[in-house]
Parts: C-alpha cells; structure tokens; sequence
C-alpha cells in the first residue's frame, strides 16, 4: 500500500515536476516541520497551518515555481517567506547557500530551530520587512518569493546580480500569475522583455510596501522593521 508521502509524490511527477525537485521534496519530512492539527493530513496537496495564523505555500505552486527559477547547486539564493521552515528545506537541497526571509519573527524562529534540529545548516534565517534593504540581502545568484505582488518588487529585486533570475506571483487580489524575471537593464520601451509568465495562481500578498495593504500599514502583531539576523538578536 502507498504511503501518503509517495502517493504525493506521484501526484508532483504526474503535473510535471523535475526529477530534481521531487528529490528535494522526498528527502524533506513534511512533519517535522509542520505541526499536525485535529483533521489535518501531511502530504495533502493543501496549504497546511504552521502557526500564528499562517499557511504553508500551496505544494504543487512550490514545486512549480522552483522548477521555473531552475536554481543551480552553485547559487547564494534568497527567499523571501521562510513561513514553518518546509520550503526552505527543500530550497536548501538545492543550492549551496540559503539566505531566507520572515516577517514573522516568532515564526522564523521555529523555523530556525527545526531546520537546525534536522541539519539543515547552509540556511541564514533574517526576521523583518524583506523590501527594506540591507547589506545582507544583496548579490544573489536567484530570488523567490513565496507571496504575492500588486507590482515589480523592485526594492527586493535590486538585490539580483546582473542577468540573474527571481521568481514570484504578481497580480490583483484573486488571481495573480507566476513571473520570471531576469535583472537585466532594458530601455523604458521594452520593460516587458525581462518577464516570462506563467500560470496563474491565488496567493496571499506580501505584506509592505508591495503588498494589497497601504504601503505603510502592517498588521498590529507584525510591525514593520529592518530585516536582521535572529541569531544576533538578543
């Protein structure tokens, strides 16, 4: 009999996920990171709850947007929206270092101890607003973003190499599209040529400067601030 883990792993290969993100995503247990709640099953090819009120990224649109951005075992990669720490795993797999993002501190930490618990150390966890720069967050060979954009994040983008790629959903509040983006420098005519799109998707927004709230307004229980390092915060 199947288990749940390799029927969901099927289901990845059947909708036409690499070889080498289902690898990734057969290497990393779900449930270590995620933890279990009355009436949930891991595995499901559903957001799952990981804790104060947030969701894990839906499965199939992980694996779907990694396989887009393609990321190389040589790449310094950033990801924007650590959430439980699952994707970041995953990504981990796959380049050489990991540099992610959470604006949830109290959720970056968790996700800091289990993906140290279960070794994944080339992962550098930062809590804050990723829009606001810092001289961390810079010279990536590639970037995701595990949340929605009304527009261009061009604050996050900026933290590319030249003609490197990022990924994310970009659109109105119910249906947004996959982007690839390339950071290359095209003249104000042909701002369209360093975009592929791709499917469509609903995700929830980024929350800032980019997000469907006022640029300005954060949520009470996450105010807005400087993206830092949580193990030099004390």
């Amino acid at each position: 009999m199947e288990s749940a883990k390799e029927k969901f792993l099927k289901e990845l290969k059947k909708n036409g996920i690499s070889k080498t993100t289902l690898d990734a995503f057969e290497y990393v247990k779900q449930d270590v990171f995620i933890p279990k709640t009355v009436g949930m099953d891991y595995y499901s090819m559903q957001a799952l709850p990981v804790g104060f009120g947030e969701k894990s990224d839906d499965p199939l649109l992980l694996a779907q947007m990694i396989d887009i951005l393609s990321p190389k075992d040589s790449w310094r990669l950033l990801e924007v929206g650590t959430g439980s720490g699952y994707s970041s795993a995953i990504l981990s797999c796959l380049v050489k270092e990991l540099v992610t993002v959470e604006i949830n501190e109290k959720l970056a930490l968790l996700a800091k101890e289990k993906l140290i618990d279960n070794d994944f150390y080339n992962v550098r966890l930062f809590a804050g607003d990723a829009t606001e720069a810092v001289t961390e967050l810079t010279n990536f060979d590639g970037l995701i973003i595990f949340a929605s954009c009304t527009r261009r994040p061009l604050k996050i983008l900026a933290s590319l190499k030249n003609n490197q790629f990022a990924v994310f959903p970009m659109g109105p509040v119910f249906r947004q599209q996959i982007v690839k983006y390339k950071n290359t420098f095209i003249g104000d005519s042909e701002t369209l040529r360093n975009f592929e799109f791709h499917g469509f998707c609903d995700v929830p927004a980024i929350r800032g400067e980019y997000g469907w709230l006022d640029q300005y307004e954060f949520p009470e229980e996450i105010p807005p601030e400087l993206p830092h390092d949580i193990d030099e915060r004390k």
